[in-house]
C-alpha cells in the first residue's frame, strides 16, 4: 500500500472516530437534559403530593376535632338525661313507698 492509501484509510478512521465522538456527546446532552426535566417534574410532583398530603391531614384534623365536640355534646346530654332518669326513679321509688305504707 502506497502512504496515500494509508493515509486515506487513517482518515476516514479519524472521521469515524470523529463521528462517533459526535453521536455520543449529542445522545449524553439528550440524557442529561431529560435528567434534569426528570428531576424538576419530580419536584413539582413531590410538592404537589406534599401540598396535598397538608390539605388531607387539615382536614382530618378539622374532623377529629368536629367528632369530638359532637361526642362531648352528646355526653353531656347523656349525663344530663342519667341524671333526670335518676331523679325520675326516686320519684317513682317514694311514691312506691307512700303507697305501701297506706
Amino acid at each position: 500500500m502506497s502512504i496515500l492509501a494509508k493515509n486515506k484509510a487513517f482518515v476516514i478512521f479519524i472521521i469515524i472516530i470523529g463521528v462517533l465522538f459526535l453521536i455520543t456527546i449529542y445522545f449524553a446532552s439528550i440524557n442529561f437534559k431529560l435528567e434534569k426535566e426528570l428531576k424538576t417534574a419530580l419536584i413539582k410532583k413531590n410538592e404537589q403530593c406534599q401540598s396535598i398530603l397538608e390539605k388531607e391531614k387539615a382536614e382530618i384534623k378539622k374532623n377529629l376535632e368536629e367528632k369530638y365536640r359532637a361526642d362531648q355534646v352528646s355526653y353531656k346530654a347523656l349525663a344530663r338525661r342519667q341524671e333526670i332518669e335518676k331523679k325520675r326513679i326516686k320519684e317513682l321509688e317514694e311514691q312506691i313507698k307512700k303507697l305501701g305504707q297506706k
